[in-house]
């Protein structure tokens, strides 16, 4: 009976917190089953054992999930380190896949509350375990990538100086050198990839002036080729909300669908919110207000594909390029942070 409730109510904060993104529901269940059921909290594991069922993993990956709708909601840090400690135990233990799709929450949450010295501290942490599996030293590699390059980005640097980009720069390429080029575009979680693909974006772009003219094209070729991807990947699922991925229903009328765009729907008007001025939800701050004259353009490039239209096709791919480049320079305020060679003299 005990296993079963546990199951019941990890399910239902499972699809409130990573489908739906509902967090103030989160707590309200969390808080319902631990009023409720207080006394399976205290069960020893010997009688969890007899129903075939980790008990206190599953309660842990509970609390965890209920302290980070509490970070998300309220903006509290108090329990960081505490939540760092645990998952770096668990990585280093048995339950490294629970684990692993618990410290992706962890990082997001900590991204949204601008804590990147402590996403990037478990971060560096984790890629020093020996026994992570399959792709997880790879995907967390990338998100320490993320990282680093959202603090970049997103901290103002009030009095730039050449010592401060170059530690970053290197900080950043170190990092990018451990992710083997076969990696760079497949991760099991399509949040890591979208992030990624973005993030391999914003790096393209500012080393594009470490070199000369031809270099220079290269590189923001390059970052055009990975916004490109992030476009292709939300058009994909156009009919599913940006914020919380779920399929809209086309005939409900109360489908919400930027008027600007056409290209991006939400299944509810918080939704729609959060995601417009900085996706808190995936933790990368980047709203889809920066991001929909990409989407326009691409939804009219496709539309003239689609038509056959050559002449507006091509006119379209031109303009998607212009405004890829627009989108990183002044939507991301990459403009001023670009990497130069004079930044790296001694």
């Amino acid at each position: 009976m005990a296993a079963k409730t546990v199951k019941r109510y990890r399910s239902l904060l499972f699809i409130e917190y990573v489908l739906r993104k509902n967090y103030d529901q989160v707590i309200e269940i969390y808080n319902e089953f631990a009023s409720k059921y207080a006394h399976i909290v205290n069960l020893g594991a010997h009688i969890l054992e007899k129903e075939n069922i980790h008990f206190p993993m599953e309660l842990k990956m509970m609390q965890v999930h209920y302290e980070l709708a509490l970070i998300r909601t309220t903006k509290k840090l108090c329990n960081i380190p505490t939540l760092k400690s645990f998952i770096y135990r668990e990585m280093n233990a048995e339950h490294t896949q629970k684990a692993a799709i618990l410290k992706i929450h962890l990082v997001e949450a900590l991204r949204v509350s601008k804590e990147y010295d402590h996403a990037i501290d478990l971060e560096r942490k984790l890629l020093c375990l020996p026994n992570l599996v399959e792709i997880e030293p790879f995907e967390t590699a990338a998100s320490l990538f993320i990282s680093y390059l959202e603090r970049y980005r997103v901290e103002k640097h009030q009095s730039p100086q050449s010592a401060s980009k170059a530690n970053n720069y290197s900080l950043v390429k170190r990092v990018f050198d451990i992710i083997p080029v076969e990696y760079k575009r497949t991760f099991n979680d399509d949040n890591l990839k979208q992030d990624f693909f973005l993030a391999l974006a914003q790096w393209s772009f500012l080393c594009h002036k470490l070199g000369d003219e031809q270099h220079a094209l290269d590189y923001v070729q390059r970052a055009i080729i990975w916004v490109e991807f992030i476009a292709r990947a939300k058009w994909k699922f156009r009919d599913h909300c940006f914020t919380c991925r779920q399929k809209s229903n086309t005939s409900s009328k109360l489908q919400l669908v930027c008027r600007d765009c056409r290209a991006s729907c939400y299944c509810g008007i918080d939704h729609q919110r959060e995601s417009w001025m900085k996706n808190e939800v995936q933790g990368t701050r980047l709203g889809h207000k920066v991001f929909c004259p990409v989407l326009k353009v691409f939804r009219i490039w496709m539309e003239a594909e689609e038509n056959g239209d050559e002449e507006r096709e091509a006119k379209m791919e031109r303009r998607f390029k212009r405004e890829c480049i627009a989108f990183l320079a002044y939507g991301l305020g990459l403009k001023d942070k670009c990497f130069e060679a004079k930044d790296f003299a001694s």
